[in-house]
């Protein structure tokens, strides 16, 4: 019983509180038994707090133990009372020293003895669980051995049944070839399917020796290594040609050699054959075939590369005459924009100044004609003035002056102005401040405003319409938008709608792309990206397009 108390397992703020509650138990018992039973200067007592800590506690517990037994001995029992380690007293330190060296040697040597019990415990029990352990196995050994000799009884008593089952499976493996040899490549078993292969009986091959009836040097060594190394060898499509079957010409064979041992000792061997002589010509007629398809894909493959060679010649023609086109369109709308220019100014320097002189001269001629002359020359002066107006519409519609002199913005606001005067149609304008702007880009950005312009008026129906002129990273982006009727974008063919072609075109050219949205009842959105200097713009022409 009190090896088992030694054993317990118990939480150290639990040991600790024990600890304290034998030191004041012990206190308590030194008070009654003073001063009859225990001289007062002789702390004993305080053993019976520290023994059960060492034995059933450790060595902290007890060691704990012994340090409050020393401070509640010294404060209630040791003069002067109720003071602690009073050095002035010296006559009480001796035995102080020899309770407090006494106490902890034998928490040291109790709780040595503690551990060796707990340890020598531990090893008990992991004997126990090992023999226990051997037990089991010894009986499951036991059991095994018992179910073995029975399996090995029965096997013995099934011999010759399953000598009997064995021909049977051998005779029903169907196209697979099957024969048990003895050591010397003698028959012993022989399933129908081989023996019907070879031209006799199964009974007529039992005894006879293998490479007597088909001798063969190669086949011979095989059988002979696989025997004397016990390994089993196998091989795919081995050709053979039956001595006694020449008709029959080269045979193909998938064929497996396995030992068969006792005791490490080879005793026979087990021949399993599978004819694929139909597979092996079949394969031979496939390699032929592929051979032949190899050579057609090979001849295939070289008239493809010819023709692609071709192809990239003519693309490379086509995209040289595309990029002479190009040039000859960019020429073609310089000498257009050159002549508008040259038939502006002329409208502008000559028919205008002369039609302005007319008018001044018919102002004069009114004052010195008879009043029934005057009202003609009335008529004809206003005639003249609607005249002015009309040249300077036109010259500004073919070349704008202004967008010249003063640049891109203040030429559109003058167009805005110019065809809300003209056809009451309102434009809200929205831009950025562009720095640097080509003037073949801005001639671009001016003309698709104002081809788009037309069209809205032409077709949309309606009295407002937004232009939009974003700046961003080198590049522009231009947005006309109206909310007429639009149009069905698939029945539009832009090939062959001049404006339409047109305002892509002058986008390429410099460069750039436009797109077209539209749906019926939902209006019409034209969208392009320019680049600010053309240059930049046709270095990436063929990505942008």
């Amino acid at each position: 019983m009190l090896l088992k108390l030694m054993r317990l397992n118990v939480p150290a703020w639990l040991s600790y509180s024990l600890a304290f509650g034998f030191v004041a138990f012990a206190t308590w018992l030194k008070v009654l038994a003073e001063p009859n039973v225990i001289p007062q200067n002789v702390p004993i007592t305080y053993f019976l707090a520290i023994v059960p800590a060492a034995i059933f506690l450790g060595m902290g517990p007890a060691i704990a133990a012994c340090i409050l037994s020393l401070f509640a001995f010294d404060y209630f029992f040791v003069s002067p009372l109720h003071t602690l380690l009073d050095l002035s007293h010296t006559e009480n330190l001796p035995i102080l020293a020899i309770f407090l060296f006494v106490g902890i040697l034998f928490s040291y040597l109790t709780s040595n003895l503690r551990q060796e019990n707990i340890k020598a415990n531990k090893e008990i029990e992991i004997r126990k669980e090992k023999e226990t352990e051997l037990k089991k196995l010894k009986e499951n050994l036991e059991f095994q051995v018992e179910a073995r000799t029975n399996e090995l009884q029965e096997a013995l008593e099934n011999v010759g049944h399953e000598r009997s089952l064995l021909t049977t499976v051998m005779n029903s493996a169907g196209d697979s070839h099957l024969v048990f040899l003895d050591k010397d490549f003698n028959f012993v078993l022989v399933n129908e399917t081989y023996a019907k292969s070879c031209g006799y009986k199964p009974e007529e091959m039992i005894g006879k020796n293998h490479f007597a009836l088909y001798p063969h040097e190669e086949n011979q060594a095989i059988f002979t290594k696989v025997r004397d190394t016990g390994i089993s060898v196998s091989y795919r499509d081995k050709p053979f040609e039956f001595p006694d079957q020449p008709e029959r010409g080269t045979t193909y064979w998938d064929w497996t050699l396995v030992p068969i041992k006792n005791d490490s000792e080879v005793q026979g061997l087990v021949f399993s054959l599978t004819e694929t002589t139909n597979r092996k010509k079949a394969e031979q007629s496939l390699e032929s075939f592929n051979q032949e398809l190899e050579r057609r894909v090979d001849e295939r493959t070289l008239e493809l590369i010819e023709a692609r060679d071709a192809l990239l010649e003519q693309l490379a023609l086509r995209a040289k005459a595309e990029e002479s086109l190009r040039s000859l369109s960019s020429r073609l709308l310089n000498i257009q924009e050159e002549e508008r220019r040259l038939i502006a100014k002329e409208l502008h320097d000559e028919v205008g100044q002369n039609l302005t002189v007319l008018k001044m001269l018919l102002g004069r001629a009114i004052q010195g004609v008879p009043n029934e002359a005057k009202t003609l020359l009335k008529s004809a002066s206003g005639t003249v003035t609607e005249l002015i107006k009309e040249i300077r519409t036109l010259s500004m519609s073919l070349r704008p002056s202004v967008l010249d002199d003063l640049g891109l913005v203040p030429g559109l606001e003058s167009l805005f102005k110019q065809i809300n005067t003209l056809a009451g149609l309102s434009i809200h304008f929205e831009h950025d401040e562009i720095e640097g702007l080509h003037q073949d880009v801005s001639l671009v950005v001016y003309r698709i405003i104002q081809e788009a312009l037309t069209n809205i008026m032409r077709h949309a129906g309606v009295k407002e319409a937004s232009v939009s002129i974003k700046a961003n990273d080198g590049q522009i982006a231009l947005k006309i938008e109206d909310q007429g009727i639009g149009f069905e974008q698939s029945s539009l063919q832009i090939n062959r709608s001049t404006g339409l072609s047109a305002m892509k075109e002058r986008a390429a050219l410099v460069g750039g792309r436009l797109a077209i949205e539209s749906e019926p009842g939902k209006g019409t959105k034209i969208e392009a990206i320019l680049p600010i200097s053309p240059a930049s713009g046709l270095e990436n022409r063929h990505t942008v397009e």
